[in-house]
């Protein structure tokens, strides 16, 4: 994984963070400024890990458990916004996660 992919996910959070400063109440910039610190989240743990899938044989990095991460925090911000906030966070965390799969497909070739 390379440090452009953290560079990335770290803008689009302080862009989702500017946006939820200008409308906080706002189910979207809620939903968006949410789903993009989950991916950035997501992404930052595999970072930490990337030694350790080399160092250690058979370690694999828990997909489950992440998942439960994203599903938890869906079910938050279905309680506290509605559907709306969840879409959003949804288009916020895959698009961090879509430019760190694309440049791991780079990165392999």
């Amino acid at each position: 994984m390379r440090r452009s992919a953290v560079a990335f996910g770290l803008l689009v959070v302080a862009l989702a963070a500017i946006v939820w400063l200008l409308a906080p109440h706002d189910a979207l910039s809620i939903g968006f400024f949410a789903g993009a610190a989950t991916g950035f989240a997501n992404l930052a743990m595999l970072w930490l890990r990337r030694d350790a899938l080399v160092a250690v044989p058979g370690f694999q990095i828990n997909f489950l458990a992440r998942m439960a991460v994203v599903v938890l925090v869906l079910l938050i911000l279905q309680r506290l916004v509605g559907t709306s906030g969840d879409i959003a966070f949804l288009g916020g965390f895959f698009l961090v996660e879509a430019v760190v799969l694309i440049l791991s497909v780079k990165e392999q070739r």
